[in-house]
């Protein structure tokens, strides 16, 4: 099974069958942010976006596999107890203009 988390619909081509769409559902997960002072330049503020854990991702499930964003799955790479996602499956939409 295959469950869109990101805010976008996203359609699968699929060889010898009708596409995919895979509606978004919610919440979708995202990374935690904060901001920090980080100067001004000629006047204007500036602010450092501080990216950290990823946050709102559903447990694993045996047999399903969730489209995340690349952000997303770049930052939980390495986590292990995640079970198996399919964020390449998105990213490789993407780069296609599937997504």
């Amino acid at each position: 099974m295959l469950r869109n988390l990101t805010p976008h619909q996203v359609t699968l081509v699929r060889h010898g069958l009708e596409p995919l769409a895979l509606p978004p559902e919610s919440p979708c997960p995202r990374l935690a942010e904060t901001e920090e002072a980080a100067g001004d330049a000629d006047g204007i503020p500036l602010v450092r976006v501080v990216r950290g854990a990823v946050q709102d991702l559903p447990p694993a499930a045996p047999g399903t596999w969730l489209v995340v964003s690349a952000l997303v799955a770049e930052v939980g790479a390495g986590v292990t107890d995640w079970g198996t996602y399919a964020a390449q499956v998105y990213a490789e939409a993407a780069r296609w203009g599937l997504a």
